[in-house]
């Protein structure tokens, strides 16, 4: 690149900052750099905009290049005001970030949305008696032509059916029409006005409002910015809003878990906005039945994974763990089960191994040091050693008669010594000498409480299927061992040189389990 080039390309970065120390205090441009050194762009209708000419392109890098150096010329003075301008361009835009993440964070609702349309903005207000006259004038009675107008797209009302009232029945039933279609208009920002009111700030308005609107027939269960009327209640933390919704509808279970159109609960969202109050009558009220707790969203998010989301950046760390810990007071079942035993640890190899009892004994050290780290809460876990041992008819799911009884007749055979398991199970098989994996090079062992920590380690996935599809926990993690996902049908799976540490396949044998037509197993 030549000098020339450089020059340039210094200028087009920097001279934007030149012409601007230009500028007088005014706001005016000194006529010597913005007149004698431009020339009028080529650019059609724009002949007031300029350009820098090749001598202003050098005395702009003149300056330049002095403050750089460090003279302590005019130029210094320039440079040091430039620092002092910057670091105040940066404040202000510090100030302007955090202004944008604020308002990120500030959910408009269709109670804070403003209306043309004046039921809405009645309910809004929370005026009964503005509200009831609405409804009851179809929003088109004595207030004029300024009152119908608005953004609903059932302004004005239309009159075509006045010409066919031929009777008194027809015409009650026409204001019966006349009044639906006003308590089911949508505003200009496409929002129903049973909406608004269980958006109110206010849970009593809300509450009121929300059974004035339900008395003259509005849908609890239309949609209005993705939300029904018992999303928009447990955003606010409306919760006798909520209750009014539950009580009115004939099928409550229909409003407890209605779904948002991104597959929101109200539960859901109670939980993004941190209402606990709300939350806490979701998941322990009886009388229409409790809220699934493990419901999730269009995302795969459950009540933990959504929590707090929408509350804004104000909300401290601290704040959010305190409402984690009130949901795995409220929802005990959200609580991963952690199942250990200490006959998993009679398994062993010759040491030095890489699957040895100390695996087992390393997670518990971690959990421990994470705990004390404030890394994890212990109350997030349910530990447990209570769960039997996998039955032979569940070992069968995925083995072998032939391959569980040699399991059975090694484990009453075996010595003290550990031996080496997939020499011994290539020998049951009739594998010739020369094709079997050599002693020395076995990694799989077989020891006296082998198999016992074989089946109680199945048994544990088996009662860790078992207990998150009945809901009782929303996961699991099975601390055991032997491992158990690298074992065939019959041992080493054909053309594997061993089972890879494994005894039983533990993976495979919880799936069969987890099969829709999973047998019952009584729990331990």
């Amino acid at each position: 690149m030549s000098t020339a080039q450089k020059l340039s390309r210094q200028h087009s970065e920097l001279c934007a900052l030149d012409w601007i120390d230009d500028t007088d205090a005014d706001g005016t441009r000194d006529a010597r750099s913005c007149d004698a050194s431009v020339e009028p762009t080529p650019a059609k209708r724009v002949a007031d905009v300029r350009t820098p000419t090749a001598d202003a392109l050098g005395s702009h890098l003149k300056v330049r290049i002095s403050n750089l150096s460090g003279a302590t010329d005019d130029g210094a003075d320039d440079g040091t005001d430039r620092r002092k301008s910057t670091r105040s361009s940066t404040s202000a835009f510090s100030v302007a970030l955090d202004n944008e993440l604020e308002q990120r964070h500030v959910c408009l609702t269709p109670a804070t949305n403003a209306s043309a349309m004046p039921l809405h903005a009645a309910v809004a207000r929370a005026d009964v008696e503005a509200t009831k006259v609405l409804l009851r004038c179809g929003e088109a009675g004595e207030r004029g032509d300024d009152a119908r107008s608005g953004g609903g797209s059932t302004w004005p009302p239309p009159k075509e059916p006045l010409n066919r009232i031929s009777s008194t029945t027809m015409l009650k039933e026409f204001h019966a029409e006349e009044k639906l279609s006003a308590v089911e208009a949508r505003n200009e920002h496409g929002d129903t006005a049973l909406a608004v009111a269980a958006a109110l700030e206010s849970d009593s308005s809300a509450a009121e409002m929300l059974g004035i609107l339900l008395d003259a027939g509005a849908n609890p269960f239309a949609h209005s910015s993705g939300y029904a009327a018992a999303h928009w209640a447990a955003s606010a933390g409306n919760l006798e809003t909520l209750k009014t919704l539950a009580k009115r509808c004939p099928n409550p279970r229909a409003i407890i878990e209605g779904r948002a159109l991104d597959g929101s609960t109200p539960l859901l969202v109670a939980a993004a906005y941190g209402n606990i109050d709300v939350i806490e009558w979701l998941v322990t009220h009886e009388k229409w039945h409790k809220s699934n707790a493990f419901a999730v969203d269009g995302q795969g998010k459950n009540v933990l994974g959504v929590l707090g989301t929408k509350m804004g950046k104000k909300t401290t760390q601290t704040a959010k763990a305190a409402m984690r810990a009130k949901i795995f007071e409220l929802i005990p079942e959200m609580r991963v089960v952690f199942l250990s035993h200490p006959e998993c640890e009679e398994h062993v190899s010759f040491k030095p191994h890489q699957e040895s009892p100390e695996r087992m004994t390393a997670i518990f050290d971690e959990l421990k040091r994470v705990a004390e780290r404030g890394e994890l809460m212990l109350d997030e876990l349910e530990r447990s050693e209570a769960f039997a041992c996998a039955e032979p008819h569940e070992i069968l799911f995925a083995h072998s008669e032939e391959y569980v009884r040699v399991l059975a007749n090694l484990s009453e055979q075996v010595g003290h010594t550990p031996i080496a398991f997939t020499p011994y199970c290539q020998n049951q098989k009739g594998v010739p000498e020369k094709l079997r994996k050599p002693v020395e090079n076995s990694d799989t062992f077989f020891s006296p409480g082998t198999l016992q920590a074989a089946l109680r380690a199945a048994g544990g996935v088996l009662h860790a299927v078992d207990r998150v599809l009945d809901q009782r926990n929303r996961s699991a993690f099975v601390c055991a061992r032997p491992p158990g996902h690298h074992a065939g049908v019959s041992g080493a799976t054909e053309g594997a040189p061993s089972s890879g540490f494994s005894i039983l396949n533990n993976a495979m044998i919880g799936t069969y389990f987890a099969a829709p037509s999973r047998p019952s197993r009584s729990t331990f």
